[in-house]
């Protein structure tokens, strides 16, 4: 009995001091059946809390942790004859979250029951957690890095890579295990790049630029860096590889390098190369020297009415067809905005004229589909070295401006067809509606007895007052079928979209003024600028009154135009209000009053 009561005191001193907890447990109820050791310690509660069913074991645990420890409890019920091992977090009555490793076993007796042992790990797993956290910390910046790295060993073994050298070389994946030379040059025997391991010594080695050409067909370049790693002995037990692709950046200074002497947008040199290139050819070897000026024309107005995507595009196309005009030996460039100029060494008054020609050859068969192509050319040659070479530049440039004022009659008609085409296209029966405004403006300006100028302005505005509709409708800013509603906020801008379309044609600048005023009213309601009476500019008062009259006579795809009466009767409404009741008067009685009902 002694012997007995011996084992059993020994037993009872384990249990007791026992660095964790002893349990046993129903499954079914999870009620606790026995419990001792550091249970106080460990939880927070008292052995009687759990034993008197006021705490369960399953209260105590983490909450994004119980499902795995259910999923663990139903595997242990389908084989109660395992032990089984598992590591959760429980909240302590402190709130202090812990570690367990949690070790139980069915008795034999009764495979519902379970007992086991719970061992607090927190201090352990919190080292655990670091180490893997500081593994992942460093294997997070491994792979961070915007350059290939890659560890090899001394016999050029690749023993570990980062995800960007797996970009360099996809098609050798996995790196690890190859030889360096294999993997990165594809060649079978080491190669000037690959360091001898052993003869490094605390050196640090950059073997410079290497080409690269992927079988994928990607080719470029690499800038190869190698440093040494040591033993704690320093001994020198392998390496890492440094390679960054610098494939871009020598892209990118080749790109520098051309535009240090290109224009951006054209191609063609700019005006930095050009003056170079002016002195450096001003030698009698080069004479004689011509020198050619050239002047897009409608430069503005295509910005200004298609936007200026369509005006590089009228500039490329230029410096596209000067380029092919020219021989391989001239020098081409943009001298600027709207301008470009050439270089001819060892050239004759003959080839000059037929490279010209040939520049208006190409600009009539340019296809560009905004406006047709014009540029104003002038040209100068040198043919002494007791010339100036700024000399033989201003001529080009002077003869280039003398050719462009004879020609500006021409391009003027030319713009305004354009862009009463361009009109037209883009609204359903504007040729009509011009049409009988400018007959009806004519017949107007001719009552009033206006001078020919104000006269020829007249016929001008009745063919471009609306010509801020393009603007509008090239945008997309409105459907057709809102084009006449002048109560819409967008169409309201037109007036002064016109202005600053017919402002950047100094041949139309002219009745730029009349355009931006035509929808100002007498009583000062109209728009943009809500002038009234006089201040209102009297073209801009008279295409008012002749604009409502032919919109009000006009059928429109929303309904029937009225009639000439009751068109008479809406004028004689709004005299004095929208329109100058003086010139309603006039309008009817000596315009319409000898006009048909047509």
């Amino acid at each position: 009995m002694s012997q007995v009561g011996n084992d059993t005191g020994g037993f009872l001193y384990l249990i007791k001091n026992f660095p964790g907890i002893i349990y046993g447990i129903e499954l079914e109820t999870s009620n606790i059946l026995f419990i001792e050791g550091k249970v106080e310690e460990i939880t927070g509660y008292m052995k009687e809390d759990f034993l008197s069913g006021k705490i369960k074991w399953n209260m105590l645990i983490y909450p994004d942790d119980l499902h795995l420890v259910e999923e663990n409890i139903s595997k242990f019920l389908k084989n109660p004859g395992r032990t089984l091992k598992s590591e959760y977090r429980i909240i302590s009555r402190d709130r202090s979250i812990k570690w367990i490793m949690d070790e139980a076993s069915a008795l034999e007796s009764d495979n519902t029951i379970v007992s086991g042992f719970i061992q607090d790990i927190t201090e352990n797993k919190k080292i655990e957690l670091t180490l893997r956290k500081n593994e992942k910390f460093l294997s997070s910046i491994f792979n961070a890095i915007q350059d290939g790295l890659s560890i090899i060993d001394r016999d050029l073994n690749i023993i570990r890579v980062n995800s960007k050298m797996e970009e360099l070389y996809p098609y050798m994946v996995p790196l690890e295990g190859k030889k360096c030379f294999y993997a990165y040059h594809r060649r079978d025997t080491p190669c000037g790049f690959c360091p001898s391991i052993s003869a490094m010594g605390n050196n640090t080695l950059k073997n410079g630029v290497v080409p690269y050409d992927n079988p994928d067909g990607k080719s470029g370049w690499l800038e190869l860096f190698v440093y040494p790693i040591h033993s704690y002995e320093g001994e020198v037990i392998g390496a890492v590889e440094h390679v960054r692709d610098i494939t871009n950046r020598r892209e990118l200074e080749e790109r520098l390098r051309f535009l240090s002497f290109h224009d951006i947008l054209t191609g063609l040199y700019n005006r930095t190369f050009f003056e170079e290139e002016l002195y450096r050819l001003d030698t009698s070897r080069s004479l004689p020297l011509g020198v050619m000026m050239g002047d897009v024309n409608g430069l503005k107005l295509v910005n200004d009415v298609f936007g200026h995507l369509e005006g590089d595009k009228l500039l490329i196309e230029a410096g596209k067809i000067l380029k092919m005009s020219c021989r391989k030996e001239d020098i081409v460039a943009r001298w600027g905005g709207d301008e470009f100029v050439a270089l001819f060494p060892n050239v004759t008054e003959d080839i000059m004229e037929d490279i010209i020609e040939r520049v208006y050859k190409n600009v009539q068969e340019s296809k560009f589909n905004k406006i047709p192509l014009s540029i104003s050319i002038g040209y100068a040659i040198k043919y002494s070295t007791d010339q100036s070479i700024e000399d033989v530049l201003r001529k080009a440039e002077d003869d280039m401006y003398e050719r462009k004022l004879l020609e500006s009659n021409s391009i003027r008609h030319l713009i305004i067809d354009v862009l009463e085409r361009t009109l037209y296209e883009l609204v359903q029966g504007e040729r009509n509606y011009v049409d009988k405004v400018k007959r009806l403006s004519e017949k107007f300006g001719l009552s009033l007895n206006l001078s020919k100028r104000e006269l020829d302005d007249l016929m001008l505005l009745a063919r471009l007052h609306d010509i801020g509709k393009v603007g509008i409708l090239e945008e997309g800013k409105i459907k057709d079928e809102f084009i006449f509603l002048e109560s819409s906020n967008v169409m309201k801008k037109h007036p002064e979209i016109g202005y600053r379309i017919v402002q950047s044609v100094p041949e139309l600048a002219g009745i730029a003024n009349f355009v931006l005023h035509h929808h100002e009213h007498w009583d000062g309601s109209g728009y943009p600028q809500g002038l009234k009476g006089d201040e209102i500019p009297l073209l801009s008062r008279m295409i008012s009154i002749v604009d409502a009259y032919t919109i009000m006579r006009t059928e429109k795809p929303y309904g029937k135009g009225m009639s000439k009466e009751e068109a008479i009767l809406e004028l004689k409404r709004y005299a004095g209000t929208i329109f100058d009741p003086e010139l309603v008067e006039i309008f009817i009685e000596k315009v319409l009053s000898v006009e048909g009902n047509d």
